[in-house]
Formats: structure tokens, C-alpha cells, sequence
């Protein structure tokens, strides 16, 4: 696993009865999608929600950052998903515990990436494994992948979702 395209952007093949088979879709989703969208396929009541606070979603036994991905199946070319970016996160060194961190720096690091429509923004910051914390005042790496259009805000987008 790494932050790289090619783990990123896996492809994924559902089959359910009802789903026109064969299709493709070029719409983003993530692998968080994948248990909402089993439970509705089997006719389950619907998975909710995480709270958006980390203290409060500790407290709930079940809850989904995930999107069912039904009506993305029922219509391929988008539809009504909406799903405008994809996150990923991965931390360097990958076991601190079963090998060195070849960089010769003992730091920990987590890379965070948003994922749109043709382009990749990512982020490596000190990352607390203790706590599960990102340290954004400590950042090793920038990078954009693909030139983003003129006044991007990838990297607010990235600290708001991951600062909660």
C-alpha cells in the first residue's frame, strides 16, 4: 500500500442481483464504501453515519464514513452520486517495529492524500502514533499530482478533513 496512483486508483467489481452487469464507471468512490453498500444490497437497514467529532464516534458501535454505493450501480455514468473526492491516508515508516526507516529520519509520518477528478494532492506530516494525531505544523512533502487548476485549495480541504 502506499499514497501512489497505482494503489489509489484500484478497480472495483460488484455483482448483486438487479445491478446491470458489465459497466463502468469512471465516478470516484473508496474502499469505506464498500460496507454500506453490501449492507443495503442485502436488505439491511441502512448503516449510519459516523459523528463527526472522533471523541463521540469512539462511543458508537456501528457507523459508516462510507457511502452505499447503489445508486452509483443503478446509474453508472454518475447519476445522482456525488462523491466529489477520495481520501487516503498511510504512514512511513509502515511497521516502525519490524524494520528501519530507511530515510535516516526516526520521525513517523502519515501521507495524506485528496484524490478529484484528474488530480492528487498529498501531504506527509508528523504523525503521533500514540495518540493517532497529525502534527500539520511539522510537513516533510507537498505534492501535487497532475497541475491542479489555478487557486486550488487542496491542502484546506486536506487539514479539515483530518484535524477532526
Amino acid at each position: 500500500m502506499t499514497n501512489f496512483e497505482h494503489s489509489l486508483r484500484i478497480p472495483m467489481m460488484i455483482a448483486a442481483p438487479g445491478i446491470r452487469g458489465g459497466v463502468r464507471s469512471t465516478a470516484l468512490a473508496m474502499e469505506m464504501d464498500i460496507f454500506p453498500t453490501i449492507a443495503e444490497l442485502a436488505g439491511l437497514a441502512p448503516v449510519p453515519a459516523c459523528p463527526a467529532a472522533v471523541a463521540a464516534s469512539r462511543k458508537v458501535d456501528l457507523c459508516t464514513e462510507g457511502s452505499s454505493l447503489v445508486p452509483l450501480l443503478a446509474e453508472p455514468a454518475k447519476g445522482s452520486w456525488t462523491q466529489a473526492a477520495a481520501f487516503s491516508q498511510f504512514p512511513r515508516p509502515e511497521h516502525p517495529d519490524k524494520k528501519p526507516d530507511l530515510t535516516g529520519d526516526p520521525q513517523n509520518k502519515m501521507g495524506y492524500s485528496v484524490r478529484v477528478d484528474g488530480y492528487r494532492y498529498t501531504e506527509w506530516v508528523a504523525f503521533d502514533r500514540p495518540s493517532a494525531k497529525a502534527n500539520w505544523s511539522i510537513v516533510f512533502v507537498r505534492a501535487a499530482h497532475d497541475t491542479p487548476p489555478a487557486g486550488a485549495v487542496y491542502t484546506s480541504v486536506l487539514a479539515t478533513f483530518w484535524k477532526r
